[in-house]
């Protein structure tokens, strides 16, 4: 049974989560008035502070319900953006949360904490049970979010989302039970042995302007897609795929998911990669490969030989790999191009993150035989580096 107790005030260590004022209206407009923060939401961009206003009086007349929960965001005295619980249902004991936050405020880590603030509050003291959220595919930095408030991806609603501009997009839905929370309360998170594993496999940067992409081999359409979304915002001018047949096996795989959409009769992870990326709106000409890789280090040093063979210069690059392949896919790309600055932008594939590895046969597995081979896979680089 739920203990509604209203839009309470919730202190964080940089933030100040309230009840909203209309003399906010101001700050507010700043944020809601912008075509880009609003992109993926329902409303269009406010037109004048008034209208603002205006709302504002309609959100501030329902707090005497306390079943409301609706928080300005408000950092250093100015209210940056807003978390809420759009959709509530007593009786199964579940909510939604929905949230937006200004421009210069992305990536810097104040929506996730002022997200984790919230579940925890809804669920130790109003007692839900059931916490989810969904987002655009294309919106990736809200589903960095979840990801990192420790929700699972539970699935996709394809072509759901009907946007502003006329486009269509898929819904990536996510949610996190009471039980998982307290599970992850239970778990020493300052435990150096998790901690340390944890930092140094998953690695992940903030997108950043870069001269290429890089796409190690694999048949996941996580990869392909985010790395086209990346592309569509000018984060770089060409992308590098790389992979044949794994050499765990003697055909490509399948496609590990929406079989429907990309339905080649491919031979090599590389004719899928391009397949994919190209429908997600990367030209052709902009994509280069190779279709010879069978594991991660040929994809590093194959991609190297595509890179010199066509004349490209490429001082700074982004990986798109699994998430918890990252730090071995960096490290083998730094071989490969010694000269070059190397971000990771990971994807979550098969449900595996930086926060829920360790609470699954299959996450250790995965996040253990990563963490060995990312010491024996490099025996005889160190020797000749060392030696």
């Amino acid at each position: 049974m739920l203990t509604h107790k209203g839009t309470k005030t919730i202190i964080t260590e940089r933030l100040i989560l309230r009840q909203f004022r209309v003399d906010d209206a101001n700050d507010m407009f700043v944020w809601a008035s912008n075509p880009e923060v609003v992109k993926y939401l329902s409303y269009k961009p406010h037109t004048s502070s008034k209208a603002t206003a205006e709302l504002l009086k309609g959100w501030v007349s329902v707090y005497n319900s306390n079943e409301v929960y609706n928080w300005a965001i408000e950092l250093k005295g100015t209210v940056v953006g807003s978390i809420s619980v759009v959709d509530s249902d007593n009786d199964s004991s579940c909510c939604h949360l929905g949230w937006q936050i200004d421009e210069p405020f992305w990536n810097k880590g104040y929506m996730t904490e002022a997200a984790n603030a919230i579940v925890n509050f809804l669920f130790s003291e109003v007692g839900y049970n059931r916490i989810q959220s969904g987002h655009d595919t294309r919106n990736i930095g809200s589903g960095r979010v979840m990801e990192k408030i420790g929700m699972s991806l539970e699935g996709t609603l394809r072509q759901y989302c009907h946007q502003k501009d006329g486009s269509i997009g898929d819904k990536h839905l996510w949610a996190i039970l009471k039980s998982d929370w307290e599970k992850n309360k239970n778990i020493n998170k300052n435990d150096k042995i998790i901690a340390d594993i944890s930092n140094f496999i998953f690695v992940s940067d903030t997108p950043r302007k870069v001269d290429a992409i890089f796409l190690p081999g694999g048949s996941h359409p996580e990869q392909p897609e985010y790395a086209a979304e990346l592309y569509k915002q000018g984060i770089a001018p060409i992308l590098i795929v790389s992979g044949g047949v794994s050499v765990k096996r003697t055909k490509f795989d399948g496609v590990k998911s929406k079989a429907d959409i990309y339905d080649g009769d491919y031979k090599t992870d590389c004719e899928f990669l391009t397949d994919a990326l190209n429908k997600n709106g990367v030209p052709l000409e902009q994509i280069y490969g190779d279709n010879k890789s069978g594991h991660t280090r040929d994809n590093a040093f194959f991609s190297k030989k595509v890179a010199d063979e066509n004349g490209l210069s490429i001082k700074t690059a982004i990986i798109v790999c699994k998430a918890f392949h990252a730090r071995r896919c960096l490290m083998l790309y730094s071989l490969a191009f010694p000269d070059t600055k190397f971000y990771v932008c990971p994807v979550v594939c098969m449900g595996i993150t930086k926060d829920n590895w360790y609470k699954s046969e299959q996450g250790i597995d995965r996040v253990l035989g990563e963490l060995a081979r990312c010491g024996n896979q490099f025996v005889g680089d160190i020797k000749e580096y060392l030696l």
